[in-house]
């Protein structure tokens, strides 16, 4: 069984991610918190990544969410007539601009580059969940 197919069946990796030879000279690689272990590519930096989008989307929840529905207030955007996945990327749309703003050489005043590509990451996740709720193809 090739690399690929071995993780995907055990349930470690994406779909789309390529693992690479496990002959080859890069060692095994800890995922995450040290839970998940793989030979090839790293992958960590990812992964360290997506632990701090988590850590985030679960400090601005204290802010912004609701115990019965902890998209509250991305789902606001149906108050005026806009289904929340595509008020979603209106919010991430918000985060494109303050980049472009940035790569075109401005100080940004409030949040810096890497917080709006986090907030970006975070907004695409509830969106894709929101899109997925509004077409039934996950529970609510």
């Amino acid at each position: 069984m090739d690399n690929f197919n071995q993780y995907k069946s055990l349930d470690l990796l994406p779909l789309w991610y390529k693992i690479s030879d496990t002959t080859g000279s890069h060692g095994t690689q800890v995922f995450g918190a040290g839970t998940r272990k793989i030979q090839g590519r790293t992958m960590s930096a990812f992964l360290d990544v997506i632990e701090e989008l988590t850590l985030l989307h679960n400090k601005k929840q204290s802010d912004y969410g609701r115990a019965v529905d902890p998209f509250a207030n991305v789902r606001a955007s149906e108050d005026f007539g806009v289904e929340a996945w595509i008020g979603c990327a209106i919010r991430m749309n918000d985060k494109m601009r303050r980049l472009q703003t940035a790569a075109q050489g401005s100080t940004l005043a409030n949040e810096g580059i890497e917080d709006s590509f986090m907030d970006m990451a975070v907004y695409s996740i509830i969106g894709l969940i929101l899109y997925r709720q509004q077409y039934g193809k996950v529970e609510q």
